[in-house]
Formats: structure tokens, C-alpha cells, sequence
């Protein structure tokens, strides 16, 4: 993964959002740990505010799961930011995957 804010991120002090592709959940101890969803790698690449929970628009699956656990969660469409990415930064496009279907690749 290209950072550790890419793998997962802290909701709260007890709970973690994270793709465990690329990190092992172990290495946080004993906290509540939400699995983002298979096809949505890249959306551990979230903000917790509070309650809220800000992620991709299109990740939807993990969006779903973020929200059952109780959660507020806010989603924000960032398609222009991965375009930005994908025109300016190559070499981070090929660290990540593309953008397929409309489903959640990464940037």
C-alpha cells in the first residue's frame, strides 16, 4: 500500500477501519476491527469526525458496514481528486489500482 492512512484508519480509540490485504489487524491489539470490502480496497482511506465517518462515494459495501456498526457516515464523491492523481503522479497509479466499473480502486 502506498501509506499506512491508505491500509486503515482509527474511527475511535477502541475501533479500526482497515483492509487487511495490506495490514494485519493483529499488529493493533485487542480493538473492534471493520473489514472494508474486497472490491473496495482502498476505502480504509477514510476520516473519522466524531461519529462521522467520511468515505468514497464509491465504496459502498464498506460504506453499508461502517454505518451497521453505528456510525454517521458521510460519503463524499472524490472522482475529480483520482483524476487528478492519475494525470500528475504516474508513479502513484501504478502503485495503486485503477478505477474500474465505478468501483473503488484506489486513486
Amino acid at each position: 500500500c502506498l501509506h499506512l492512512k491508505s491500509a486503515c484508519t482509527a474511527l475511535d480509540e477502541e475501533t479500526i477501519l482497515l483492509n487487511s490485504a495490506w495490514v494485519d489487524a493483529a499488529a493493533f491489539g485487542a480493538v473492534r476491527a471493520i473489514e472494508v470490502a474486497a472490491d473496495e480496497p482502498a476505502a480504509a482511506n477514510a476520516l473519522a469526525i466524531g461519529n462521522a465517518v467520511l468515505l468514497q462515494a464509491d465504496c459502498p459495501r464498506t460504506s453499508e458496514r461502517v454505518a451497521e456498526t453505528g456510525y454517521d457516515v458521510r460519503t463524499l464523491d472524490i472522482s475529480e481528486l483520482a483524476k487528478y492523481y492519475s494525470s500528475q503522479r504516474p508513479s502513484l497509479c501504478s502503485t495503486y489500482e485503477t478505477r474500474d466499473n465505478g468501483k473503488c480502486k484506489g486513486l
